[in-house]
């Protein structure tokens, strides 16, 4: 509730009090009862409207409860007592509803405790049980005094009168116990919401409750001074007591909420106002009703584009929304910091990525490299192994170009080259597989005999393989010589060679590479080169037999 808007609740709540107390003065001069029922339904409306606020603005459900309860209290006690002075005629009845008045007088201060119970309490508190025994003691009292008439131990009546008013009466024992019931309430009333003031520290508002509890006990001692002079200013102003002590209760209670010893949830749009976060409350077709201080201008416009999801506007504000009932609520939230870490996380992104381009870059370059010197490295290691074999190729190539196409020489020459070309080939996948693993199976070193000796055949020269189908490992230098030694054996004996026979013998788990060569050249040159081989001699060739072993004299 803004301050203008409360003063002028303060202003018309200030009127209403003063147009009643003019009808009442006004009233006793003019004959009739127009005034006095209009200074009752002044009244009547304003506390009814002072209930209504009650129940909007005070947030505990137990004070609530009380509070309203009060209110309603003090309506029934103004609407008890038009009824009595300006409805009624019978003295029955109006004596009845003069009883009737003893229903608020009880049970308002008895509220009035359990309100100051309540003060600064939390929104679940609840009054402890043993309280219900104060309701039973002040409805049997309020019993009591509806029961006068069986026992008039509350007022007691002259007995010669014709008909029981509300005037010429005593006091009994009971009307006594009442009074005590009500003191006993509002003193207590009293000293709770005094300890409950003097409880809250650094409010300069806390004197209101007080002033209020004061103003009713002043009130008290002044009526009971100068009630019978009627020409008093007191008789003017607060001549009718009822109304006087349900204006005091009321005034009593508003300052306990306005103080903040009751809760109350006023002052939201006063706090919504300087809230540091940007907001505003719309209606249903965006028209601000509500907006903090610290909110952006936005129209109709941008706003519903919220609706879609969020949305940044200049790039450090992002715009949110979420509907409510009766409209919307849009809020801007600074993400400055956010988008300045953002761009300093886009800007140390795109350095990586330029970073890592360059490497990139550089790991190609460097695998290029290094696959070129693998490549030349690989080349230089085949062309140093194969040497002999491809200056012999060159040789024979130059003797072929001058020797005529069809002759036996040129026959003989391209089965040369053949051969060793095959072997040049078949050696250097043997020096490429030695470069990852130092051994090689026996069926690699099959493969490579067996496409070396098909070329046997384009000469006329027949061959026989026997060469078996085995995964056995061979350390790849003994690999290397057994090539070596069929290659040597084959170009050694190539000029008289008439039959080939190559086998590889497992004896005992021990394989043995075993040629077979019929032919007339002379063979035991290998044995300088190949040690432990054994050579042997027959009438028609040559039979050479090589352990693929280390061990001993092995290769």
């Amino acid at each position: 509730m803004t301050k203008i808007k409360q003063k002028k609740i303060i202003f018309l709540v200030l009127c209403t009090i003063f147009a009643a107390i003019l009808c009442r003065n006004i009233g006793r001069e003019i004959p009739g009862r127009a005034l006095g029922i209009v200074r009752s339904l002044l009244y009547l409306g304003l506390f009814t409207a002072w209930g209504i606020s009650l129940r909007r603005r005070v947030m505990q459900p137990q004070a609530k409860h009380f509070l309203t309860s009060i209110a309603g209290l003090i309506v029934f006690w103004l609407l008890d007592r038009t009824i009595k002075y300006f409805f009624v005629a019978s003295a029955a009845a109006v004596r009845y509803l003069w009883y009737g008045f003893y229903l608020p007088m009880l049970f308002i201060p008895l509220f009035a405790v359990f309100v100051a119970a309540s003060l600064d309490k939390p929104e679940n508190y609840r009054l402890p049980q043993w309280t219900h025994l104060l309701y039973f003691l002040a409805g049997a009292l309020f019993l009591l005094v509806l029961s006068n008439d069986l026992h008039q131990t509350v007022f007691t009546f002259d007995p010669a009168l014709a008909e029981w008013r509300d005037s010429g009466y005593t006091y009994g024992k009971g009307y006594y116990a009442v009074m005590g019931f009500i003191a006993l309430c509002a003193v207590t009333a009293l000293g709770v919401m005094i300890s409950k003031c003097r409880g809250i520290r650094g409010r300069k508002t806390t004197w209101m409750p007080l002033l209020f509890i004061l103003a009713a006990a002043a009130y008290a001692i002044l009526y009971a001074l100068y009630i019978e002079d009627h020409t008093s200013l007191l008789y003017y102003i607060a001549g009718d007591m009822t109304v006087t002590n349900c204006l005091l209760i009321a005034g009593m209670l508003e300052s306990c909420l306005q103080t903040g010893l009751i809760p109350t949830n006023t002052g939201y749009d006063a706090l919504f106002c300087i809230s540091s976060v940007g907001m505003q409350i719309t209606d249903e077709n965006y028209h601000i009703c509500y907006a903090s201080d610290s909110a952006l201008p936005l129209s109709a416009e941008v706003m519903r584009s919220t609706e879609g999801g969020e949305q940044l506007l200049d790039g450090a504000t992002l715009l949110k929304s979420y509907p409510i009932q009766g409209g919307h609520i849009v809020w801007q939230e600074d993400v400055s910091e956010l988008v300045r870490v953002k761009d300093e996380l886009e800007s140390i992104r795109e350095e990586l990525q330029d970073r890592n381009d360059i490497l990139r870059e550089q790991y190609r370059q460097d695998a290029q490299r290094y696959k070129l010197e693998e490549q030349n490295r690989l080349y230089d290691l085949v062309q140093c192994e194969t040497q002999p074999q491809l200056q012999k190729i060159n040789a024979l190539a130059s003797e072929l170009r001058k020797t005529p196409a069809g002759s036996p020489r040129y026959q003989e020459l391209l089965l040369r080259i053949l051969i060793l070309a095959t072997y040049v080939k078949r050696r250097k996948d043997m020096i490429i597989s030695a470069d990852h693993s130092r051994v090689l199976s026996v069926n690699r070193l099959s493969s490579a005999l067996r496409e070396s000796c098909s070329n046997l055949s384009v000469g006329g020269i027949p061959c026989n393989l026997y060469l078996p189908e085995t995964e056995t490992l061979l350390p790849i230098d003994i690999a290397f010589a057994a090539y070596d030694l069929f290659e040597d054996a084959l170009e050694l004996t190539l000029d008289t060679l008439t039959y080939f026979f190559v086998t590889i013998a497992l004896e005992n788990g021990v394989p043995s590479l075993r040629i077979n060569l019929e032919c007339d050249s002379e063979l035991t040159s290998l044995t300088r080169r190949y040690p432990n081989i054994l050579l042997e001699r027959d009438e028609g060739g040559w039979f050479l037999t090589q352990q693929l072993t280390r061990g001993g004299d092995s290769i």
